[in-house]
């Protein structure tokens, strides 16, 4: 039986984002008063910041996707929506006396994306777009097992790191080898690969990144060095000149992140430029598949 497709009209997209934005902006009213839910902030802000932008924009834009392509698409927009942002607001406030400009990052963000939400709501009232499909068999297939891989890397990093003992995440690592066996076999369907790449990639990312307490990467001690002069200062400063101080997504991107979530800039990297690493894998494997029409 063929998943069936939720279909959502502009309105109900918009809803849903308003929706999320809500949530999130609750979730810092709880910070701000001494109510902290674990990982409520943190996982919203990521939601809010990693998909809401993007999905509004393309609705704005008419693209009609497909649904994977949709929400990869969306990610794209809302990283380089989030990035200059933080650079028009660095460049901008302190005309207007504003010396801090990223004391005012999350609220240039909320009001910008909720007039785009508002916009969506008003002007695209009979668009409507595939972003869902469930299928319950597929859903309780062993194949879910793909979903959950990089939560049971972090895991076994967790026990490296602080229990010294390395057999669950040794045994991870020999499930992820057999992967592309499988795949090659075809004992995993197709439209399970996307997920396959994403969860393996961030897998293996994750097992480096989270076993150990500090960055370790080639020239992540230099980006950390300038995003952490950006976080400091509550602006980026176009007027440092080196080229890793001109690489937005170094400098600009991680700091933003930090602000809005709550998590410290360390974590920032060990967490957020592993999952996008592995968006933007999944993304090259969707660009080759269509380019050898697959």
């Amino acid at each position: 039986m063929q998943a069936p497709v939720i279909s959502l009209d502009a309105r109900k997209i918009a809803l849903i984002a308003l929706s999320i934005q809500i949530v999130f902006l609750g979730a810092l009213g709880l910070d701000w008063i001494g109510l902290k839910i674990p990982a409520l902030r943190e996982i919203f802000a990521f939601i809010y910041l990693t998909f809401i932008p993007g999905i509004l924009i393309l609705q704005l834009l008419k693209f009609d996707l497909s649904k994977l392509n949709t929400w990869l698409y969306g990610i794209g927009i809302s990283v380089v929506f989030l990035m200059f942002t933080g650079v028009l607001i660095s460049l901008i406030y302190p005309l207007f006396g504003i010396q801090k400009p990223f004391s005012l990052l999350t609220t240039t963000y909320v009001i910008v994306t909720l007039l785009c939400t508002l916009l969506c709501f008003l002007t695209r009232k009979n668009h409507s777009a595939q972003l869902f499909s469930f299928d319950l068999k597929r859903f309780l297939s062993p194949y879910i097992f793909l979903l959950f891989l990089p939560c049971f890397t972090a895991i076994g990093a967790y026990f490296v790191r602080y229990h010294g003992t390395n057999t669950f995440m040794f045994s991870l690592l020999v499930a992820i080898g057999l992967l592309p066996l499988l795949v090659a076999l075809g004992k995993i369907p197709e439209e399970f690969l996307p997920t396959a790449i994403f969860s393996i990639f961030l897998s293996l990312l994750f097992n480096i990144s989270l076993s150990i307490p500090y960055l370790l990467e080639n020239d992540i001690e230099m980006e950390y060095y300038y995003a952490n002069l950006t976080n400091l200062n509550w602006a980026w400063n176009a007027g440092i000149k080196h080229q890793t101080n001109s690489l937005l997504g170094s400098v600009v991107l991680p700091v933003a992140y930090s602000k809005m979530t709550g998590l410290p800039l360390v974590w920032i990297f060990k967490l957020l430029y592993p999952t996008l690493s592995s968006f933007s894998l999944v993304m090259a494997y969707q660009d080759f598949k269509q380019q050898v029409g697959g």
